[in-house]
């Protein structure tokens, strides 16, 4: 008898023991125990840093807006951002783009006197 979804005359593919199919999943609890056997923390707490470590780059590379480092970064919020960087850094999220920035920011050129400034110096003439 042929197995569902499969051809009729073909033969079943022999697969080495251990090898899953793309479509077969690893239970959770199975891959948290790779995950602390192999690296020392758990996938959420390896995602967190993650996030952490991409949104310490982006603060110090950009000026984007908090809420937008922190949604480009995975964080649900700006706040969710500053707690995780707190627990990570054991600083805010907007001090380390302060320490850290490799931005140069322009000195600013004396302003021009406005229209409305130089028709009063004319007139005063």
């Amino acid at each position: 008898m042929a197995r569902p979804g499969s051809r009729p005359g073909s033969h079943p593919r022999r697969r080495s023991p251990g090898v899953r199919r793309p479509h077969q999943s690893v239970q959770y609890v199975h891959l948290s125990r790779l995950f602390l056997d192999q690296l020392g923390r758990t996938p959420a707490q390896f995602v967190r840093t993650a996030r952490a470590e991409a949104a310490a780059q982006l603060l110090a590379s950009t000026a984007l807006p908090m809420a937008s480092v922190a949604r480009r970064c995975g964080f649900s919020s700006a706040e969710t951002m500053r707690q995780v960087f707190l627990d990570h850094y054991g600083t805010t999220p907007s001090h380390h783009r302060t320490v850290h920035s490799t931005l140069q920011v322009a000195p600013t050129a004396p302003s021009l006197p406005s229209a409305d400034q130089r028709c009063r110096h004319s007139r005063g003439r």
